[in-house]
């Protein structure tokens, strides 16, 4: 019972989305000091919260064009819909947060611009709930 409690508390308050984002912002910048950086990133979260305005949080426009660069191997501009869920979860962002059915996925040709819409709506949705006032 107390395990599923915690599970719930967890799950409730996003808190594995909240370390998955951190631990794939520490990977993906690899700052010299990772814990003044996990630091920065949550005040950075907080003054989002008290301004209240909305945004991707630890994953800005330029980490996704570099993340779809990664997936993008022969650099054609799209990727696949199996690459494009790959490069979803590179961006921290899991299977039930992103739209598996994006502009481009009947032809199996996802854009760039696609994908980068795509992340930034599902990282702007997650972060929202990081940015409510508990």
């Amino acid at each position: 019972m107390a395990a599923h409690s915690a599970e719930t508390y967890l799950q409730d308050h996003c808190i594995p989305q909240l370390l998955e984002n951190l631990t794939a912002a520490v990977i993906y910048h690899r700052p010299h000091n990772p814990k003044e950086f996990l630091s920065s990133e949550v005040k950075k979260l907080i003054a989002l919260r008290d301004q209240k305005e909305r945004g991707t949080g630890f994953v800005g426009t330029d980490e996704l064009k570099a993340i779809f660069g990664v997936f993008d191997v022969p650099r054609t501009g799209s990727i696949n819909l199996t690459t494009y869920k790959e490069a979803m979860k590179a961006a921290g962002i899991s299977s039930t947060q992103y739209n598996s059915k994006p502009q481009g996925y009947v032809m199996d040709r996802i854009t760039l611009s696609t994908f980068v819409t795509e992340a930034t709506i599902s990282l702007e949705k997650l972060n929202a709930t990081f940015l409510q006032k508990a």
